[in-house]
Formats: structure tokens, sequence, C-alpha cells
């Protein structure tokens, strides 16, 4: 589990979560379908654990699916590898798709957009600096950051 590239797939998942007080775990995501077919089974597989389909829907200003369970060993874990940058290049691919996957954009109908483009989501700046990093690293060539209002919305804790 220790040496589980995959970890850092959920640690880019967590651009979309937060590690609450009292050992909780909690993503939130327009994609019910994600939380339940991607997240769900892959914590199984890292922590070897099972899991209940502890998905809920958040109503509000901002409704939203979230994914939310307590276990202090996988708290612990996601905590301590979202305290470091990815090091190898399996570990930043993993770092990239979860982050893509939770907070990546691109257009609806790329054949039919007047503009092509692919984009990360996300309120701090230093996490969008990492990962242009990382993707640089991959040899793609990347645009400026940029911060937008929507993406001030929604905090974030982690290092990453």
């Amino acid at each position: 589990m220790a040496n589980d590239p995959r970890i850092f797939y959920l640690v880019g998942a967590l651009r979309d979560g937060c590690l609450t007080t009292q050992n909780t775990i909690k993503i939130k995501q327009k994609s019910r379908e994600w939380l339940t077919k991607v997240l769900i089974p892959l914590f199984s597989e890292v922590f070897d654990r099972s899991f209940r389909n502890n998905v809920y829907f958040q109503k509000g200003k901002y409704p939203c699916w979230y994914l939310a369970f307590k276990d202090k060993r996988i708290w612990l874990t996601l905590k301590r590898f979202s305290k470091r940058l990815p090091k190898t290049k399996r570990e930043q691919r993993y770092y990239v798709m979860g982050f893509w996957d939770a907070d990546g954009g691109c257009p609806k109908d790329p054949l039919n957009a007047r503009k092509l483009y692919i984009k990360f989501t996300q309120k701090d700046r230093i996490s969008l600096m990492k990962i242009k990093e990382v993707l640089e690293n991959f040899g793609i060539r990347t645009g400026s950051v940029r911060i937008s209002e929507i993406s001030k919305m929604v905090p974030y804790s982690g290092y990453l």
C-alpha cells in the first residue's frame, strides 16, 4: 500500500475534497458515477478494505455529490502523501490523472468548439504551479496560471 503509486491519484482527487477533523475523508464532485465507480473501488484496492457506498447529495447554493467516510489509517496516509510531491514519473502520472478527474476541464464538444483548451480549475495557485511543472516535465507545453473567481469558492488544506 505505501508504495502503491495509485495513492497519488487519490491525492490528486483530493483537489475536490479535504481531510477534515476526526479522520474524515470527503471528496465532492458533480459526477456521482466517478465517486461510486472510480473512487470507492480505488480506495478499496489501494487500502485493502471494503467500503459502503457513502455517497450523498449536498443541496444548497453549490449542489453536488460527495463521498465521505472515516478511517484513521487512510486519513493519515493521505495526509502524509499530500505533503510531498510525487517523485517518480508513475506517481506524477497518477497525480495528474486524479487532479484532472477532480478539477480538469475541456470543451464539451471539441470538434465544434471555437477554442480548444484543457484546464485545471483550482483556487490554490501553488497547486496549479506544481501541476504545471509536472506537465512540463512530461513535455506538455502549458499556458499561464490564472485563478478564476469560480475556483476561489472551494478551500483546500493540502500542500499539492
